[in-house]
């Protein structure tokens, strides 16, 4: 009788242990530390770490920060991947392909003062064309300010490292607003978790998305919010001061 006790107690203060451990993983996984760690340019997981470096996705104008470790994705899996008419002009990938941050200037006319109303137009319309999608949040913010109250919040708890607070300090741009979207879609082989934000670039609209399978956007929802939030303009626009 004492072993079967002790053998119930053993099982109860394990299971307590888990929890306390499933506990912690998901306070190191929240959007605001993810966000504060993909702006630092290091994202510590244990054991593992994941470092981010600024990319230009339009050279000497639009940068993001992204995987060190990430590649643009090879042109014969991009066209197995994205039907031509849809593809987006960059699509950077992990080795596995599976995770993909996507960057698309388009054609699609687009004024920063209308952020509010074209986002929610182009969230109706997407409703309509995806019924089966879950929608998880959406909305517009001021470039510059995205993560920079969940870097504060983060950086507050953790003395020494206040640095992180300047990586989205504003910049000369800071007012273009930027519309966004999350959202789970079904495919053949398992949900898509998807991440678009975009903005007014040359009055046009200029679009990025990460997206991944639902396995793995326990981690990776952090980090797409992370890299949202990095979205920065470093040079003006050619036409910005014409007419």
């Amino acid at each position: 009788m004492a072993n079967f006790m002790d053998e119930q107690f053993l099982r109860v203060i394990q299971e307590q242990e888990r929890k306390e451990r499933e506990e912690a993983k998901e306070e190191q996984l929240s959007i605001p530390k993810v966000t504060a760690a993909v702006l630092s340019g290091l994202l510590k997981l244990g054991s593992e770490e994941i470092t981010f470096s600024e990319t230009e996705v339009i050279p000497g104008q639009v940068s993001l920060r992204m995987p060190e470790s990430f590649v643009e994705m090879p042109e014969q899996f991009a066209a197995m991947k994205y039907p031509s008419d849809r593809r987006p002009k960059l699509i950077y990938t992990d080795e596995s392909l599976s995770i993909n941050i996507n960057v698309n200037p388009t054609d699609n006319r687009m004024y920063d003062d209308e952020m509010e109303k074209f986002q929610s137009e182009m969230l109706a319309m997407l409703k309509r064309m995806q019924p089966n999608a879950r929608w998880l949040s959406d909305g517009v913010f001021t470039l510059g300010q995205a993560g920079r109250v969940e870097v504060e919040q983060a950086a507050s708890e953790q003395e020494g490292q206040l640095h992180q607070k300047e990586a989205v300090q504003a910049s000369a741009t800071d007012g273009k607003r930027v519309g966004y979207y999350e959202f789970l879609s079904p495919a053949m082989d398992g949900n898509i978790y998807n991440l678009t934000f975009f903005m007014e670039w040359e009055e046009k609209g200029l679009f990025f998305s990460v997206n991944c399978m639902e396995k793995q956007m326990k981690l990776w929802r952090p980090i797409a919010h992370g890299i949202m939030a990095s979205l920065r303009i470093i040079g003006s626009s050619p036409n910005e001061g014409e007419g």
